[in-house]
């Protein structure tokens, strides 16, 4: 077992800038959803220009092919983060975590 690294960069070069995913892990979906949901095949990706791209601050490094530090897009990805960890998994098995963070007073 390894653990799963998610990694934000921010696509500059579009407009609005877009938020892309650098993952360490294969998510067990179908072809046709890695393309909906953008994901980049992990075995490609060298760990240096993933390094790279999300260091890219733009006060101090120039973007990394039109990518650059996530935070610029996305200060704080928990929502991101947690939008990942329930597009893979069965919500129906997690429903005790959403009533617990969401307890009514």
């Amino acid at each position: 077992m390894f653990c799963r690294v998610l990694v934000t960069a921010a696509k500059i070069k579009s407009a609005p800038p877009q938020l892309v995913l650098f993952r360490s892990y294969a998510p067990r979906i179908t072809p046709r959803e890695y393309e909906k949901y953008g994901y980049m095949n992990p075995e490609k990706i060298l760990v240096w220009k993933a390094a790279r791209a999300t260091s890219a601050a733009p006060v101090f490094f120039e973007s990394f092919h039109g990518l650059a530090d996530g935070a610029i897009f996305c200060n704080n990805p928990c929502l991101t983060l947690l939008t990942e960890f329930f597009r893979l998994q069965k919500i129906e098995r997690h429903k005790n975590i959403v009533s617990h963070c969401v307890r009514k007073k």
